[in-house]
């Protein structure tokens, strides 16, 4: 399962992001692949087309203009929103 984290956040927070969604999902039994980019400079369609994520976990409160499930990611930065939510939200759209 390939997945977009897709933020403002630095390359150092990004690969911890990465690190915490693989680390949580392997739990459960799923193995995804990252792409991080940022939200700010990066084009997003131009991402989906050559990646071809399955997700996006957004990193921010940005609108979106894509047809690929989004899922709320800021629990990952904040963990006392719950960065379990994340995860289990991943894993339900793991193919």
């Amino acid at each position: 399962m390939k997945i977009l984290i897709l933020g403002g956040t630095s390359n150092t927070k990004a690969d911890k992001l990465s690190k915490q969604l693989i680390d949580g999902c392997r739990k459960k039994g799923v193995e995804v692949e990252i792409i991080t980019a940022n939200i700010f400079t990066s084009d997003l369609k131009a991402i989906e087309q050559k990646e071809k994520p399955d997700v996006i976990v957004l990193v921010g409160t940005k609108k979106l203009d894509t047809t690929l499930p989004v899922i709320n990611g800021l629990p990952l930065v904040y963990p006392w929103m719950g960065a379990d939510k994340v995860i289990d939200e991943v894993v339900k759209y793991n193919k």
